[in-house]
């Protein structure tokens, strides 16, 4: 399965759970399973791409997928595509989906400018 690391950006700008802000509360923490959410209504941008974690049965939306790699994986989604994400490091996200999936986005995807090492290591 073709996959990638990067960072959930935004997270500064959501809401405090509780008195912690965001960043706060997904530091060090691992979730083996997230959500990947579109939000083509997004008035920045259009490829938006939520990262959404479970928090006591309640859908939590934390950040985004960096710009580059949303514009890329935001067509596959929108086919109706699944996504696995997985919360490495926090805030580092891994994404894969099917390979029969990724055809002519590879080179989008591959080329996404993304300052984060892609050989993150695990906890």
């Amino acid at each position: 399965m073709p996959r990638i690391i990067t960072q959930c950006v935004g997270m500064q700008f959501r809401p405090p759970v509780g008195r912690m802000p965001m960043k706060d509360f997904v530091r060090g923490i691992n979730y083996k399973k997230m959500g990947l959410q579109r939000e083509a209504s997004n008035r920045y941008d259009p490829n938006a791409i939520m990262v959404m974690i479970d928090c006591n049965g309640q859908e939590l939306h934390i950040g985004y997928i960096p710009k580059d790699y949303a514009a890329a994986l935001a067509p596959l989604m929108d086919k109706g595509n699944a996504m696995a994400a997985a919360m490495v490091n926090s805030p580092f996200v891994e994404i894969e989906w099917n390979e029969d999936d990724f055809d002519a986005t590879s080179d989008a995807v591959g080329a996404a400018e993304d300052p984060i090492d892609l050989e993150v290591p695990r906890d």
